[in-house]
Formats: C-alpha cells, structure tokens, sequence
C-alpha cells in the first residue's frame, strides 16, 4: 500500500531502494496516544511513510551501529536496541531524531490531499505546498 502510494520511490531524495517503511508514531511511543482510539493501529496502514534506508537511520541513529554490531556476530544487538528505546519511553524520552516529525506530519497530508485530489489547508490558508517552501 505505502509503495503505491509513494511511486516506488521516497519522495525527497528519489531513492527507489533501499525503501524501508518507518512508522510515523513508533511502535515503543503509542501508548503517549491514547487519544487516537482503540481503532488506531500502530502498525496499520495509517501510521508509515516509505523513506530511504540513508534517511529512516538518519531519523533512527541508533540503528546503523546495532547494524554493524550484529554483523560482526553480536546476535543480541537488536534486542539490547530495542531494550534501550524502551527504557527512553518509560521515562518519556524519545529514541529518534525530533527534528523531522513536523516534516512527516505534513508529509501525510500531501498524501491525503493526492488521494483525495483537492489541496486541505494546513494553517489557515496555508497549503501543504506553501508550508513546504517555507
């Protein structure tokens, strides 16, 4: 679904591989959403965006080195990665680059408004293009 919906590609550098899918709430941060109701599923179709693999480990740093610890024969470095994000959630604290999540968020919209076909204002008339550029 997010493949199609993105062309193939990611659509801020033009990768077409490799794509991962990143969740835009993390899966450890979903229970902070209580307010999205029970048909919100973390790992549904709502809640991805297709990013390249240079750009989703830009967003999660964490991962590139878990990575390499697990190819060098460390087969517990992805449970000790997620064991680490966990305990950042429990004291509140995210375990992914901030920066880029008013992007995404306005990333979706695009989306929405190419599903849908008509441009939704953001900010009072302010659209996703003119948000883009600012």
């Amino acid at each position: 679904m997010f493949y199609e919906l993105h062309n193939g590609r990611w659509t801020r550098c033009k990768a077409t591989k490799p794509l991962h899918l990143h969740h835009i709430i993390p899966r450890g941060w979903s229970s902070h959403y209580s307010n999205l109701g029970e048909k919100f599923k973390v790992n549904g179709p709502d809640n991805g965006i297709i990013l390249c693999a240079h750009h989703h480990w830009v967003i999660h740093p964490d991962m590139p080195p878990c990575f390499r610890s697990d190819r060098e024969g460390n087969k517990d470095a992805f449970q000790l990665m997620f064991e680490a994000r966990e305990r950042r959630c429990l004291r509140g604290d995210p375990y992914w680059e901030t920066k880029y999540d008013h992007w995404m968020l306005w990333e979706l919209v695009h989306l929405a408004n190419q599903k849908f076909g008509e441009p939704y204002p953001i900010c009072g008339n302010e659209t996703v293009e003119q948000a883009r550029r600012a």
